[in-house]
């Protein structure tokens, strides 16, 4: 059987589940085409764009690329620099890495290289999702060169919550998507590592993460062709995602964070009080009509407060 870190949130940080490219043409100013640059002993597929202040945009999965979110984000190049990249072992990034080089501290540090790498003392950061857990950590580790933070439903700072988050999650299958998933990990194209197989496999959980499912046409995933190599590799991953808890420490985080979350999304209830009652400078935006990815189901909506909160004083 193979064994493929697709868990439910981007997936979800907590529960691995058992499995028993296209570009996108954006034009404008910056190197929109996307380069590899080359961090801690690996390379990053970078692409940014835009000029102004410094926003990282970290992704969700762990395993997927950047090119989710891109669409959504990128009109903010009018007054932000924006760097989308792929993670390690990711999308288009490199994979030739041994187990002590997928660790979480991987990448947080990876985070940090970028900054270095384009040159800022400090930089504002995006994060959707698993990326939050990276952001968070990296609030912690480098309080220094951290601006501003959006944590964008983003997965609990506590391992059981997220579990208690994804649980909540898979109650809502149906008994025919439940079928439509075992059909589909014992085809010939999933067990050969078809990537839109893949696809096909997380969309059918990414489904109950809208409030308005009608939504799931416009989640461009675009995996790469060696997406299952890559999963294999993120396995290492897998000790750092099992019992963490950082709340105790999230006082000591003093750059301004903005909170969003979609009413739909089971992490608001769960994971978001955690981060507005230990954060002190934190602000909440609960978004209605979306689930876990409300830069697609209210895009304008979701901009603007981006936009308000990293543009104020």
């Amino acid at each position: 059987m193979r064994r493929v870190l697709t868990q439910l949130y981007l997936p979800t940080a907590l529960s691995l589940l058992m499995a028993c490219s296209n570009d996108l043409s954006i034009s404008g100013s910056g190197s929109d085409s996307g380069q590899s640059v080359p961090v801690n002993g690996t390379e990053l597929f970078v692409r940014e764009m835009g000029s102004g202040l410094p926003l990282v945009v970290v992704h969700g999965g762990p395993g997927l690329g950047h090119e989710y979110l891109l669409e959504s984000f990128s009109s903010l190049r009018d007054s932000i620099h924006l760097i989308f990249y792929d993670q390690r072992a990711t999308g288009r990034s490199g994979h030739n890495l041994d187990s002590t080089q997928v660790r979480l501290q991987n990448f947080v540090d990876d985070i940090d290289a970028l900054r270095s790498h384009y040159g800022y003392d400090k930089i504002s950061i995006l994060a959707h999702s698993f990326g939050g857990l990276l952001a968070v950590k990296y609030a912690l580790d480098y309080p220094e060169e951290l601006e501003r933070l959006i944590l964008l439903n983003a997965l609990a700072p506590v391992a059981s919550v997220n579990a208690d988050a994804n649980t909540k999650l898979a109650n809502r299958f149906s008994a025919s998507d439940i079928e439509l998933r075992t059909t589909l990990i014992r085809s010939k194209e999933f067990q050969n590592g078809d990537p839109l197989a893949f696809e096909k496999l997380m969309k059918i959980g990414f489904r109950y993460q809208f409030h308005d499912s009608a939504f799931i046409d416009s989640l461009q995933l675009n995996l790469p062709a060696d997406f299952a190599v890559k999963s294999a590799v993120l396995q290492g991953l897998g000790p750092d995602l099992v019992n963490y808890d950082w709340s105790a420490s999230l006082d000591t985080i003093h750059s301004k964070v903005l909170l969003m979350y979609g009413a739909a999304d089971p992490l608001t209830a769960l994971a978001m009080p955690i981060y507005a009652d230990n954060l002190p400078f934190s602000q909440s935006v609960i978004l209605d009509q979306s689930g876990h990815f409300p830069f697609l189901e209210q895009q304008v909506l979701t901009l603007k407060h981006i936009r308000r909160f990293l543009l104020s004083p």
